[in-house]
């Protein structure tokens, strides 16, 4: 498969250039790619949503998956990912996952949550219990320099349409900026995921790397406001690496359950709000 098409999230939308400039901070020492997914061999499935929803691994390694759930899991990857994924998994029971080709992998659970083609990202399903929360995840693969991906258009629109960001997701060298422009009636604002935050105790080859992980995480993105009808502005990010961000105006994260949900005040409910960068080393 190829990478993941959320909205065609590889193809850029035409933007102005930002009057805010915004440059990430960044930990003392970057942090490695392979130190990195060395932290991430790991997911567990508890029902609602999945913990990490974002992991980086390197090609060819293999990620654990848990399921701590008493509900079977039906694990689906999004069209255009790089490699077809259909597994189901009993409860309580674990499998072994082998990613061997670079890219963005968007798996969910087909059982609570779909895929939307025209939309061209995931929301639950209107029949299931969780609804409105959507049961996803994001592996990105690299090589163990961080690489492997084709960088993309360099600028996120918000429509007046969906209100969501397109593309969904971005690809761009270290220090590249990326452009946000806001096309709709409401405020948004990017805001940097709350999840880095939660991360559980992991054993680590560095003492310090738990810290340098976090720091690196919840220090990439700087929140942005992007005003109604034509606010811009732009982010810098330094760290190579996966960053999540979501729109804390119109989406929540629950923390009991593993996964972010829509507002009701959200123009584009059921659907979630966030998006991803991936930088690449230079």
């Amino acid at each position: 498969m190829n990478k993941i098409n959320r909205r065609k999230f590889l193809s850029g939308i035409g933007a102005g250039i930002g009057s805010m400039a915004i440059s990430s901070l960044v930990p003392s020492r970057q942090v490695l790619a392979a130190d990195t997914a060395a932290t991430q061999s790991s997911v567990v499935f508890h029902g609602h949503g999945f913990y990490p929803m974002m992991s980086h691994v390197i090609t060819g390694a293999v990620l654990e998956l848990e399921s701590v759930s008493n509900e079977i899991l039906k694990l689906i990857s999004a069209p255009s990912t790089p490699e077809k994924i259909n597994l189901t998994l009993a409860p309580k029971d674990k499998a072994h996952l082998r990613f061997n080709k670079p890219g963005l992998y968007l798996l969910y659970n087909g059982i609570t949550t779909r895929f939307d083609t025209k939309v061209g990202q995931v929301a639950a399903r209107k029949e299931s219990r969780q609804f409105p929360m959507p049961a996803y995840m994001v592996i990105l693969v690299t090589d163990r320099h961080g690489g492997g991906l084709n960088p993309t258009a360099r600028r996120v629109t918000i429509p007046d349409s969906y209100m969501t960001f397109e593309p969904w997701a971005c690809v761009v060298r270290a220090n590249e900026s990326v452009t946000f422009t806001n096309k709709d009636m409401d405020t948004h604002i990017v805001m940097p995921s709350p999840e880095p935050m939660l991360m559980p105790k992991h054993k680590f080859g560095e003492a310090d790397m738990e810290d340098k992980l976090w720091q690196q995480r919840m220090n990439s993105i700087s929140p942005i406001t992007l005003n109604s009808r034509g606010g811009a502005g732009t982010l810098t990010l330094k760290q190579p690496g996966l960053h999540h961000y979501y729109c804390p105006i119109h989406v929540a994260y629950s923390a009991t359950d593993y996964t972010f949900y829509p507002l009701k005040s959200y123009g584009g409910y059921p659907f979630i709000m966030d998006g991803v960068i991936v930088v690449l080393p230079t």
